[in-house]
């Protein structure tokens, strides 16, 4: 199963949306459109029906939220269990609460997993603890989403390579380990950003589209869809 996102070009990428059971990813710098991606899937599975949990880290954006959601953000917010946190231990005990709630959820959303980890990376050992932390964490969060047949959802921040030069996602084989689908999102030029699916076990990766940020969503920026080669 999966639930779609309600835009159709990402929608195209995933093959349907995001599926149950496993963890997709969206990294990107900030303002690429991340937020906006959890937004329009509290959106979707709010509107089928199904209570959504969104661990927040950010801070989100309830005037966003109703940009996006419209005439139906009270009907949508009815549906949301919003969790802030303030650090990664606010983070794990938000997870650990959803591990005990019998209720049943759509999806689980965190947006960015990657927020307190990067701050505790500073730690006097060398970010050792928050490096299992976050690993138990996402492990939890993926248990979660198999034992409910859920899509989990998570948002990641990047850092530069200093060898390469390039923007990669924080986190390394953590992330790479636990997500079986990921999207990378790019800035491409003024209001113009890039979606490109760089990890899927059943679609072909390097397919990517442009698309611009509105205020109710996307919009696809002409016809950029590229095949890329299935690794």
């Amino acid at each position: 199963m999966k639930l779609p996102i309600g835009c159709e070009m990402l929608d195209s990428l995933l093959g349907g949306g995001v599926e149950s059971g496993a963890v997709t990813e969206f990294y990107g710098e900030a303002a690429t459109g991340k937020t906006t991606v959890c937004l329009l899937l509290v959106k979707s599975c709010a509107l089928s029906g199904m209570p959504v949990a969104f661990i927040d880290t950010e801070g989100v954006s309830l005037e966003r939220m109703e940009q996006i959601c419209a005439e139906d953000t009270e009907k949508i917010q009815s549906k949301l269990l919003l969790y802030g946190t303030y650090s990664l231990r606010g983070q794990e005990k938000a997870i650990e609460t959803l591990e005990r709630i019998e209720d049943e959820i759509g999806i689980i959303i965190l947006d960015s997993a990657s927020t307190h980890y990067r701050v505790e990376l500073a730690n006097p050992d060398g970010g050792k603890s928050a490096i299992r932390k976050l690993s138990k964490q996402l492990n939890a969060l993926l248990t979660i989403g198999r034992k409910r047949d859920i899509p989990i959802v998570i948002t990641n921040q990047v850092y530069t390579n200093i060898e390469t030069g390039s923007l990669e996602p924080i986190g390394g084989q953590i992330m790479m380990h636990i997500a079986k689908a990921i999207v990378k999102l790019e800035k491409m030029g003024p209001g113009v950003r890039k979606a490109t699916l760089t990890k899927h076990r059943s679609m072909p990766e390097g397919r990517s589209t442009l698309f611009t940020i509105t205020s109710r969503g996307f919009e696809v920026t002409g016809d950029e869809r590229t095949e890329g080669k299935n690794e």
